[in-house]
C-alpha cells in the first residue's frame, strides 16, 4: 500500500469545512488574523485551506514559486519553524518579493511532517502589529 495521498480538499467539501474550522480555532487561540495550511511541491507552494479573521491576507488556492516563499525558509530551518514580529525587517525575509506585497506583518511558520518524518505541509499564521510574537510565545 502506498503512503502517497493524492487528495484535494476540493474533492471533499466536508474536509474543507473541517479544516477551516480548525484554522479558525487556531487563529482564535493564538490571537492572529490569518491561519492557513500550504502544500509544497518541487516548484511552488499552494494554500490548501485558510482562515482570515478580519483582513484577507492569503486566500485558498493562492500559489507562488517555491524559491521566494516563507515556506522554503521554514522547511530549510533546522528548528523547523520561523517566528518574527515584522517580516519587513527580519533578515531572512526582508528582501523577498512577497514581503513587499504583504507589508509589515508578524509571522509564525511550522513544518508539518507525516508519520515517516517527511515534510508534508506547512501551517502558517500572519498578524498585523507588533503584539504578535509575544502572544505566540505565550501560547507556546
Amino acid at each position: 500500500m502506498s503512503n502517497n495521498y493524492y487528495l484535494s480538499t476540493s474533492d471533499f467539501p466536508s474536509l474543507q469545512v473541517a479544516a477551516r474550522e480548525l484554522l479558525k480555532i487556531i487563529s482564535m487561540q493564538l490571537d492572529v488574523n490569518s491561519a492557513y495550511i500550504a502544500k509544497k511541491s518541487l516548484t511552488e507552494m499552494t494554500v490548501l485551506s485558510s482562515f482570515n479573521k478580519e483582513e484577507q491576507i492569503i486566500p485558498e488556492g493562492y500559489s507562488v514559486e517555491y524559491g521566494g516563499t516563507y515556506c522554503r525558509l521554514v522547511i530549510t530551518n533546522k528548528e523547523e519553524f520561523m517566528l518574527t514580529s515584522d517580516l519587513s525587517t527580519f533578515d531572512l525575509t526582508k528582501e523577498l518579493e512577497v514581503t513587499e506585497q504583504l507589508g509589515t506583518k508578524g509571522f509564525l511558520g511550522v513544518t508539518l511532517k507525516d508519520r515517516s518524518g517527511n515534510v508534508h505541509k506547512n501551517a502558517w499564521h500572519f498578524q498585523s502589529g507588533t503584539t504578535f510574537v509575544s502572544s505566540i510565545e505565550q501560547a507556546i
